[in-house]
């Protein structure tokens, strides 16, 4: 399965929004995006320690289930740089001139540096 950078936004201003400490793979389903691509994205995050969540092992169940907890310091400084829905789409069209893949570093460095911009910094 491919990263999805949208997806990832898209689960931290989720989680942000909420009020809950314990959000399920299904508070983050929408049509473009289905539990399974959802569960692996939360793993991700997880990877990158942008997020606090634990796993849970259900019987049968075709895909890793979370109960997500909260956003780290790590996940907001990161969400704060691509919140904006101006921002982030600039920086997508800046990325995808990109020849290869790129890392959350580089969105983030990318973002920051069109906030920046914007900041006359």
């Amino acid at each position: 399965m491919k990263r999805n950078f949208d997806l990832i936004r898209h689960i931290l201003l989720k989680i942000e929004e909420s009020d809950s400490e314990r959000m399920t793979i299904d508070d983050f389903v929408t049509d473009e995006y289905s539990p399974k691509e959802i569960s692996f994205h939360i793993r991700l995050l997880l990877d990158v320690n942008y997020i606090e969540a634990t796993s849970i092992r259900t019987l049968g169940s075709p895909f890793e289930e979370f109960i997500v907890q909260r956003i780290t310091m790590f996940g907001y400084e990161y969400l704060d740089s691509v919140r904006d829905p101006k921002i982030w789409t600039e920086t997508k069209a800046k990325l995808q001139k990109a020849t290869s893949s790129v890392s959350l570093e580089i969105v983030k460095s990318v973002a920051t540096k069109i906030i920046s911009g914007m900041l006359g910094i």
